[in-house]
């Protein structure tokens, strides 16, 4: 199994979930890939998402803002969203680490 994902919604536009990724990968390649923001992995194909890099904490933790364009459930066409996520990298050992986002 290559990843398993939790989700639960807490009411009108809230909830959170969590995805664990096995990946074949040094661990220094692992967290560049998530944690360069200029990287492919945060460039959505279809254009409709755009990152930006909000506030550096240290060297383990930043802000960045979400833009996307996503259809509403409500019939409201094409409706800008946005995300904030605080991200924290944790090394738990030489082979695993811990991304928060």
């Amino acid at each position: 199994q290559l990843s398993e994902t939790w989700l639960k919604v807490k009411g009108e536009g809230k909830g959170w979930g969590k995805t664990a990724v096995k990946v074949k990968a040094s661990i220094l390649e692992t967290a560049a890939y998530f944690w360069d923001f200029s990287s492919r992995a945060h460039h959505d194909a279809n254009g409709d998402a755009v990152w930006v890099l909000e506030k550096v904490i240290g060297d383990w933790e930043m802000i960045v803002r979400r833009r996307q364009h996503l259809e509403s459930a409500h019939g409201v066409k094409h409706r800008n969203r946005e995300f904030m996520n605080n991200i924290k990298l944790y090394k738990i050992s030489d082979d695993e680490i811990v991304i928060t986002m």
